[in-house]
């Protein structure tokens, strides 16, 4: 009996020990010791990775490349898809976010890892005013290492990852992401 009980206890603090290292390093790119919208910076300019640059087609054919609006617009990466509740529940918010501050440069894109022709009813459904990219292969979802969804990335004027946040929940989005958005069209 031992001697089964114990290779499950040892697997299990294996599996809860790379829960741990993984959720640590998956909050390097923040700080949560207080809400965005009063720190001065959240990461220093300097300190901040550089987003990596990708080409794709959105399901209305049109072609985005993250690199053109190096040093124009802030953008949001939202990664998620048709299956997933809570890409469901967080991008009816990430809509209104871009209602009210595309005019101020913004740029949200949503990035499935399914064909157009899944995504385009999806993104109907839910009536997103923002591009929706289709990458099947999963070549962007790879770059940017993204294993769980929703993800969504804030990268500012410069090309720069300023934050990423993993899940939805609601005071997640309005508390941490919002102010964020907010900070990087001002900054």
């Amino acid at each position: 009996m031992a001697a089964k009980i114990f290779p499950a206890i040892l697997v299990a603090v294996v599996i809860w020990l790379g829960a741990q290292v993984w959720h640590a390093s998956s909050d390097g790119l923040r700080q949560e010791s207080q809400p965005a919208s009063q720190k001065k910076e959240l990461v220093p300019a300097s300190a901040r990775p550089a987003a990596m640059d990708f080409t794709l087609t959105s399901i209305d054919g049109a072609t985005v490349n993250l690199a053109s609006f190096k040093g124009k617009s802030p953008v949001v990466l939202n990664f998620g898809a048709t299956w997933c509740p809570g890409c469901r529940e967080e991008l009816p918010h990430l809509a209104e976010v871009y209602r009210k501050h595309h005019a101020a440069g913004l740029q949200v894109f949503m990035v499935g890892d399914e064909p157009a022709d899944n995504l385009r009813p999806f993104a109907k459904a839910l009536d997103l005013p923002f591009p929706v990219l289709s990458d099947p292969r999963r070549q962007v979802h790879d770059t940017y290492g993204v294993s769980s969804i929703p993800f969504t990335l804030i990268i500012d004027r410069d090309g720069k990852i300023l934050t990423g946040h993993t899940g939805y929940s609601y005071s997640q989005f309005f508390d941490e992401l919002v102010p964020e958005v907010e900070y990087v069209l001002k900054h």
